[in-house]
């Protein structure tokens, strides 16, 4: 009978990993940029920093989310064992990139965060 390879996660799970830190730290960004813009033109009455607060919490979930799949994930595969195959290399790097890269985006998000709370908004 032939022995089927199974995969140890969807691939999807791998890219979400790898991918959501960039991306929501990049929409993240441009909404606070936005967001200060608005407010300092007078054409949002907001209160910007706790706009900015609620974005910044928003964010970082959804990136701890993806680095915590991809943790997980890269432990599962590192408790393996010896199967190594290209297949399984690629994963392991996949899953410990997303779970490295989501530490440096979170860390990104919240300096980005930071400076509506220290540096006044409109001058």
């Amino acid at each position: 009978m032939e022995q089927r390879q199974v995969r140890p996660m969807r691939d999807r799970t791998l890219w979400f990993g790898v991918g959501a830190g960039v991306i929501v730290w990049a929409l993240h960004f441009f909404a606070i940029y936005v967001l200060v813009d608005q407010v300092c033109r007078g054409n949002w009455q907001v209160n910007a920093q706790v706009v900015s607060l609620v974005l910044t919490v928003i964010g970082v979930a959804i990136v701890a989310l993806a680095t915590l799949l991809s943790f997980r994930s890269w432990r599962k595969l590192r408790a393996d064992g010896e199967a190594y195959d290209a297949a399984h290399e690629r994963y392991r790097f996949m899953s410990f990139s997303g779970a490295v890269l989501g530490v440096t985006f979170i860390a990104l998000m919240i300096l980005t965060f930071v400076p509506t709370f220290v540096v006044p908004t409109c001058r």
